[in-house]
């Protein structure tokens, strides 16, 4: 594999978020050096993973050196993370109020790809079928996929060669889903712009094709951005996964989780005893297997959507009663979803049903609205929403490059024009919105007041900017899940901060913060990448094992790795 350095202060016109350490009170230390026989250590990641109480904590060497703070005492397994390197995992005994010494040498390891990285017009040549691409296909797959290193991605250059009846079959199912909407209808995409897509993508990738991939930006990591940054990571039961992480609002340490099949999860973050820190509440039959999506608390309840599931799902955590009420339209899939001030739950739906909806808690009923007449598209595969404070509610859908926006207390509609489809949009404290476009790999920013739109361009190309949350200071946090980074962008400077994953192959859906300012959310880790497994916990080399975590529930403290008074 080859190296990419990730982490980079890039400065265009900085600030700093805060956030409490990992743990209350003062516990032990792990530190150490790490030395590589080849290449810069330049603020590298180490992970320590409590053995125990399976919760790792990464952060990122300073001079060739590392120290990570505030650990509960136990028996620790410490490794470096990085892309072309080899590391054996050294161990720990630590105890409070003591620092345990743990020198880790890696080995670098030669990269074993051949593949030819080529710029995006030398992978995907301009056309016609491209133009529509770029405006229909693109904002949902994206130029890069959405992981740089793993190989399972959207993009069409790493599906594999097809033969012409395999390409033909995979975009037929954008346009027909027996039981519900299709993702993409024929007043979106053309039966004639459909074939020419067909064509296209036979031509670029056929059978036994010599495999190419888009060249990324160099670039090298800021230490001192990153000096005091600790990403904490609490490893689930097997059968646990998740989408979206939501803090309580209520219960201090309290995570609501969604991605199970079935059930809603919370994690105690502060009970270390993994085999008690979950509790579940399952769906009952027969409707326990559908995909639990979207998930918040709003006012003590927590409220979900479900992927062809149907209905909107409440729970009251103090009584256990959990209760789903359908919604009007079967087969629209909804996505994400808000509370307004009046507490009406709005949430947005994934086809081309293309509409908005409205949960009643007041009534346990489902309003709709059609997207088509409200806003005057031609389609909306509805994804990202949020609500402001005014209970205006924004959306924006893969396949419109524009924002829509709904003012429900003066029953006014709206769009905003942007450069390319966005997948998920934030509201900042001025009440300026911002969106992440997927394949602009761009920021876009509205101001409500003037109608005003601006677009940041990240600083490193084909980015797929998937989702974009503010912190408590105000600045702006992206997940680049191709360069394995959040980005934190500071509004008050233009400061653009990579801040690399703690694993490798990573994805991450959805970013929420808590009081704190912490950054939470779902990290996705590559079975055959996970380094705590990888790297070999016995102390060799070794590869990954069927009981790797696929999913951790992480939260980022950007300055949380200082040492805490007793």
């Amino acid at each position: 594999m080859k190296t990419i350095y990730l982490g980079l202060s890039i400065l265009i016109g900085v600030g700093v978020a805060t956030g409490r350490a990992q743990n209350s009170g003062a516990g032990g230390v792990i530190s150490g050096s790490v030395t590589a026989n080849a290449g810069t250590v330049r603020a590298f990641r180490v992970k320590a993973r409590d053995v125990a109480h399976r919760i790792s904590y990464t952060v990122f060497t300073v001079k060739g050196r590392y120290q990570i703070f505030n650990l509960p005492a136990g028996t620790y397994d410490v490794w470096v993370v990085e892309e072309g390197y080899d590391s054996l995992a050294g161990h720990a005994e630590v105890t409070a109020g003591r620092t345990s010494r743990i020198d880790l040498a890696i080995t670098a390891v030669p990269d074993p790809s051949a593949v030819e990285l080529v710029d995006f017009d030398t992978l995907y040549p301009p056309s016609a079928a491209r133009d529509v691409m770029v405006e229909s296909c693109f904002p949902c797959h994206s130029s890069a996929g959405k992981g740089h290193l793993g190989r399972a991605t959207s993009a069409w250059h790493r599906k594999g060669g097809k033969t012409e009846a395999a390409w033909r079959a995979g975009v037929d199912r954008m346009f027909r889903r027996p039981g519900g909407f299709p993702l993409v209808t024929d007043s979106m995409v053309r039966p004639e712009q459909k074939e020419a897509i067909v064509q296209y993508l036979t031509r670029l990738f056929p059978p036994e094709h010599s495999e190419r991939d888009l060249k990324l930006d160099p670039i090298l990591r800021d230490e001192g951005a990153l000096a005091e940054a600790v990403y904490v990571q609490y490893e689930l039961q097997p059968s646990h996964n998740i989408h979206d992480a939501f803090p309580s609002q209520v219960t201090p340490g309290r995570v609501w989780l969604s991605g199970s099949l079935g059930a809603v999860v919370a994690v105690d973050t502060q009970t270390l005893d993994a085999d008690v820190r979950e509790k579940v509440w399952r769906i009952p039959p027969p409707d326990d297997r559908v995909f639990v999506h979207g998930i918040i608390e709003d006012r003590g309840r927590v409220y979900w959507t479900e992927i062809a599931g149907e209905h909107i799902g409440v729970l009251d955590p103090t009584t256990d009663d959990l209760q789903r009420y359908p919604v009007g339209t079967k087969g629209a899939w909804q996505h994400t979803l808000r509370a307004d001030t009046k507490g009406n739950i709005w949430f947005s739906n994934f086809t081309s049903a293309s509409l908005l909806g409205r949960f009643d808690p007041s009534t346990n009923t489902v309003a709709e609205y059609d997207l088509l007449e409200k806003w005057k598209v031609r389609g909306w595969n509805g994804y990202g929403l949020t609500v402001d404070s005014h209970d205006r509610v924004w959306a924006v859908g893969l396949t419109t490059p524009a924002i829509g926006m709904y003012d429900s207390r003066a029953d006014r509609w709206a769009t905003y024009s942007i450069a390319s489809p966005a997948r998920r949009l934030a509201v900042d404290a001025k009440g300026r919105v911002w969106a992440c476009q997927f394949y602009g790999n761009a920021l876009s920013r509205i101001d409500p007041a003037t109608g005003r739109v601006t677009e940041f361009p990240l600083p490193l190309k084909y980015g797929s900017a998937y989702e974009v949350w503010p912190d408590s200071e105000d600045n702006l946090w992206v997940t680049n899940d191709v360069y394995n980074s959040l980005v934190k962008f500071d509004q008050a400077s233009s400061r653009y901060t990579y801040v690399p994953y703690p694993d490798l192959e990573a994805h991450t859906p959805k970013l929420e913060t808590d009081a704190d300012g912490a950054l939470w959310f779902g990290m996705r880790v590559g079975l055959e990448s996970d380094p705590a497994y990888r790297a070999g916990l016995g102390g060799t080399s070794a590869p990954t094992g069927a009981g790797a975590p696929r999913w951790k529930l992480t939260v980022l403290r950007e300055h949380g790795n200082v040492r805490q008074n007793p």
